[in-house]
């Protein structure tokens, strides 16, 4: 039985329809222990003029930290209010909650609310998966006026169809669980569509599919998008309305579509609520034998959403209602002769200073990765908006073999950062040294300046860690993010840091930018 916190969509004064999904609470509850709650808080202190049936709905993190939750279920809405906070829950309580093993399950349906920049910088922040945002019309082949009859006024993609409508609603599809549909489903995760015949979605949201994230919920082949100005494509990405990350030691679960609603479960045939009994079943218990696993060092922690499935299956019987889900008791224990490397990308673009394309850099390196020879040998983590409070712990947190800045240099003023308000806050060159020489013997082997006049602090980081790359000079977005691709594509194919600098040069090179000299690399003299 799993302890579970479950934080539901409104207050209670506020609506009759507080709990939206309240079949799904319903089931769960014959299986494992549910708390209900509208919201993790600081403290009570600015509730204590609130009626004391109010009081009740919030938690002090204090006291979800001590009752040992194992899972956090997140009804429709956060509310984000920055990159730190939401109405909810603060992104640091999730991701302390993610490190120390929780699952984290956030069912997203987020109408009217368009500030995307601070809803992805809050997700990633909490190690959760990502929305995908619209990003321009050359991004795809075909673009055409998809309808004119629905206002979509925010930033969202949402998928769209019309073989599979329902009842000649707009915003109602099901996606079809069938032989080739689960050919395309990871095999470690075919358990949760166990018995999955169909699952009705509502004008669901497209996630990002971003390097270390899988993929949960596919659209049908048919699926359009929807973005903004009422457009679709036939773009290459297929439409993906869930994904899910093992990060740290816990797991980050997006899914997108209403799926839950009572008033899609108890108005459609779908099969949504068994296939959520199946999630949380599953990630349970895989996180139950991630940390056996880790308690006895038998094997990597990550290992159990990460090894192939050999032998025979095992079909467990939880319960004699619900037949959960298949739970691999036949790993292979042949020993991962090349570990993985992490690469650490640290993104800052101060709200005062010019506006950078980061978001494209640190896809076009995404991708370059999951292209890659050695795709398997490299783990990418991200950190956005980084303070240097969130520099240290992003640090101290992943042991990265690789650290990678994009954002601005000022030479020898020093890098820059952000504060607590969004602005730049320039770091001094010699602070910056002294925090890498703490890394030094901790297993970082290269550091990536990849800022405007950055030379200077990968002179001084120079001194520590074996391989730095800085900018001579001021370099242009498109030559920052030629050299970024060659970098990593190099790295990818298995090729050396020294490789992987020349690659990076020559891919300015190639496209015509004299900003090839511009790169340089310092290494460590000893």
């Amino acid at each position: 039985m799993a302890n579970i916190l479950y934080l539901y969509t409104y207050l209670k004064e506020y609506t009759l329809d507080f709990l939206e999904c309240k079949v799904l609470v319903q089931e769960l509850r014959k299986f494992h222990s549910v708390t209900l709650r509208y919201a993790i808080v600081p403290s009570l202190e600015n509730f204590k003029n609130y009626l004391e049936q109010t009081q009740k709905q919030f938690m002090t993190e204090d006291s979800f930290k001590s009752n040992n939750y194992d899972i956090l279920i997140i009804e429709n809405r956060l509310r984000i209010i920055s990159q730190e906070e939401s109405e909810k829950v603060k992104s640091e309580i999730l991701f302390d909650f993610r490190k120390n093993g929780g699952i984290v399950i956030f069912m997203c349906s987020e109408d009217g609310q368009p500030f995307i920049s601070n809803y992805n910088n809050f997700l990633r922040k909490a190690m959760l998966p990502i929305i995908r945002q619209p990003r321009s019309s050359s991004e795809f082949p075909n673009i055409y006026i998809a309808r004119e009859d629905k206002d979509y006024n925010n930033n969202f993609i949402r998928g769209y169809e019309e073989i599979t409508r329902i009842d000649n609603k707009d915003d109602y599809f099901y996606i079809e669980i069938n032989k080739k549909y689960l050919q395309q489903i990871p095999y470690s995760i075919r358990p949760i569509f166990q018995d999955v015949k169909k699952i009705v979605v509502s004008s669901p949201i497209q996630t990002e599919d971003t390097f270390g994230n899988k993929f949960l919920l596919k659209g049908n082949p048919s699926t359009r998008l929807l973005a903004s100005n009422d457009l679709w494509w036939d773009g290459d990405m297929y439409p993906m309305f869930g994904h899910f990350n093992d990060h740290l030691n816990g797991v980050g679960v997006l899914i997108t579509g209403n799926i839950c609603l009572d008033s899609i479960v108890e108005s459609q045939q779908t099969d949504a609520i068994l296939f959520m009994l199946n999630l949380i079943n599953l990630f349970w218990k895989k996180q139950q034998q991630r940390a056996r696993s880790f308690n006895s060092s038998s094997e990597r922690q990550d290992s159990c959403y990460d090894k192939q499935y050999s032998g025979s299956i095992i079909v467990e019987k939880i319960t004699q209602n619900y037949d959960y889900g298949m739970i691999n008791k036949d790993i292979n224990s042949s020993e991962n002769l090349f570990p993985k490397r992490t690469i650490l990308i640290l993104a800052s673009s101060p709200s005062n200073t010019a506006k950078l394309r980061l978001d494209i850099e640190v896809r076009e390196i995404d991708e370059g990765l999951r292209r890659a020879q050695q795709r398997e040998q490299f783990s990418l983590q991200q950190r956005w908006a980084v303070r240097t409070n969130d520099l240290r712990r992003a640090l101290l947190d992943f042991n990265p073999q690789i650290v990678h800045f994009c954002g601005h240099g000022s030479g020898d003023r020093g890098l820059v950062l952000e504060n607590d308000a969004g602005n730049a806050q320039l770091v001094p060159t010699n602070a910056l040294a002294s925090l890498f020489k703490l890394f030094a013997n901790q297993g970082v082997e290269c550091v990536v300046l990849n800022a405007c006049y950055a030379e200077v602090q990968a002179e001084a980081i120079s001194q520590h860690i074996n391989y730095v790359v800085g900018m001579s000079d001021e370099i242009s977005d498109d030559a920052a993010l030629k050299f970024a691709v060659g970098f990593y594509d190099a790295l990818g194919a298995g090729r050396s840091y020294e490789d992987a600098y020349e690659f990076g040069c020559n891919a300015i090179a190639l496209e015509g930018i004299s900003e090839e000299l511009t790169p340089v690399l310092k290494k460590k003299t000893n």
